[in-house]
């Protein structure tokens, strides 16, 4: 089995999906860490996002690469869980704490990013 290639049963012939699968670019992460290191964004928001994206603990790393990645590593990620399609979707707090005009940019890199992603793996991605 390849990485761009979906798993199915034999014996049940069913697909695994996995809904709500939590996915951000790179230069959202960006813009979250800027928020926090210049103590924006509210409680909320630092209290949610604070660890993950300033750690420099393994697991916290961890999350920061799974989150952004659209290629091999999330796919064979799926593979060893045996999931075999994935419904992408902006992480929390996605958009929601940035002002409009960033808002609304990183909504578009965001959508733009997701449906490259889905061209190029069709049959393992939605969003």
């Amino acid at each position: 089995m390849t990485a761009a290639t979906p798993r199915t049963s034999q014996r049940t012939r069913y697909l695994r999906i996995a809904a709500e699968e939590a996915w951000a670019p790179t230069e959202l992460l960006d813009t979250y860490r800027n928020l926090l290191d210049t103590n924006q964004g509210g409680p909320g928001f630092r209290h949610l996002m604070g660890h993950y994206m300033t750690s420099t603990a393994e697991r916290p790393r961890f999350v920061r690469e799974r989150l952004a990645d659209l290629g091999e590593k999330r796919l064979a990620d799926m593979d060893a869980a045996g999931v075999d399609h994935a419904i992408l979707g902006l992480t929390a707090p996605g958009t929601q704490v940035l002002d409009p005009m960033t808002a609304r940019s990183m909504a578009t890199l965001a959508n733009d990013k997701l449906s490259e992603a889905c061209r190029r793996h069709p049959s393992r991605f939605s969003a």
